[in-house]
């Protein structure tokens, strides 16, 4: 037999030993005997051998034995690895139908919340955010609360707003004032009134009234004042009022509105009865024409539609007769002149 022949042999047996072995361990961890194979047990078999196989047979074995020990280990070890092993473990499935937060059921969540929500069976559920303020937005579409009428909300606290209005003077509303005074002042309902009786208050001696002036009028004795032509407000006018020896003073005092027998000019009191045209002027009371010549420059009466050319600072100019300022065109003042005879006589002027 050559080396290929022996080789082929060699292996054949080695594989049928290998399998065999492999047999028997399984059958030995079953607790079975497994009998040997009528061809393998030497002692039974009634055929003659070749003396050359029984010479080669026991260092096939024991060669085999060498190869085939680690295979059989190997089988043995799988085998039992596989007896082992437990079932496949269960796949989680998330719930989180109709959830937007919480627990998914697998340790994980199924959504998160903002800041001012608290997550409630599953639902965001917004949260006031009124812990620190006492008044504005709650952050949730409502309020943490109303200020008072005479505060306003900042930051989220109530502060208190001043009432002063048109006051100068007294208390803001929130322990502050409105306004300071003078020394010779007092604060009455808001306003600064002089300690001294103003025009019109009731006195009894000139020390009482601001301006010193206490006068006897319709109404009493009065507070009043010194005037020039129609400085006069609203319920007064200004007066000559003659006081002792040959000494008068022009001074405002109470007046009643008159407009009888009159279209235009002043009421005698702060008023007036009436407006003239454009190219009129009130005379005495009356509307009449400036005869197209008035404001210009004269030398004559002549000269003039209404006859008078009288003298001012910058020349002569034709003018109208007046009893006050209101009796004259826009610009022109009722002024009182001299005449030559030693009277006087009021026209407008500029």
């Amino acid at each position: 037999m050559n080396d290929m022949e022996r080789c082929g042999e060699r292996t054949g047996k080695v594989v049928f030993m290998v399998l065999v072995l492999a047999f028997a361990a399984c059958a030995n961890s079953c607790g079975t005997e497994s009998p040997m194979p009528a061809s393998l047990d030497a002692s039974k078999s009634e055929a003659p051998r070749p003396a050359d196989v029984e010479a080669e047979q026991p260092t096939l074995l024991d060669d085999a034995a060498d190869e085939v020990a680690p295979v059989t280990e190997l089988v043995v070890q799988d085998l039992s690895t596989h007896d082992e092993a437990g079932p496949l473990p269960d796949i989680c499935v998330p719930k989180c139908q109709g959830k937007f937060c919480g627990d998914d059921g697998c340790g994980a969540t199924c959504g998160q919340c903002r800041d001012n929500e608290e997550c409630l069976a599953g639902m965001c559920i917004c949260q006031p955010l009124c812990d620190t303020i006492e008044c504005g937005v709650d952050g949730c579409g409502g309020s943490c609360g109303d200020c008072a009428p005479t505060e306003s909300c900042k930051a989220g606290k109530c502060v208190c707003e001043p009432t002063c209005g048109l006051a100068k003077c007294g208390d803001d509303g929130c322990g502050g004032s409105c306004g300071e005074c003078g020394d010779e002042e007092t604060c009455e309902e808001g306003f600064c009134k002089s300690l001294f009786g103003a025009l019109g208050d009731p006195c009894a001696y000139g020390e009482e009234c601001g301006s010193g002036l206490c006068l006897s009028s319709d109404q009493g004795k009065i507070c009043t004042e010194h005037c020039i032509g129609p400085e006069c407000p609203g319920g007064f006018s200004c007066q000559i009022i003659p006081i002792a020896g040959d000494e008068e003073l022009q001074v405002c005092m109470p007046c009643t509105a008159d407009c009888v027998g009159k279209l235009c000019g002043s009421d005698g009191c702060g008023g007036i009865c009436g407006v003239c045209e454009v190219d009129e002027y009130c005379n005495i009371g009356k509307c009449a024409t400036l005869g197209g010549k008035f404001g210009e420059n004269c030398a004559y009466g002549s000269d003039c539609g209404t006859g008078l050319c009288i003298a001012y600072d910058e020349g002569k100019i034709c003018t109208v007769a007046c009893g006050d300022s209101e009796d004259c065109p826009l610009g022109y003042w009722c002024q009182i002149i001299g005449t030559g005879g030693g009277g006087t006589l009021k026209v407008c002027l500029p």
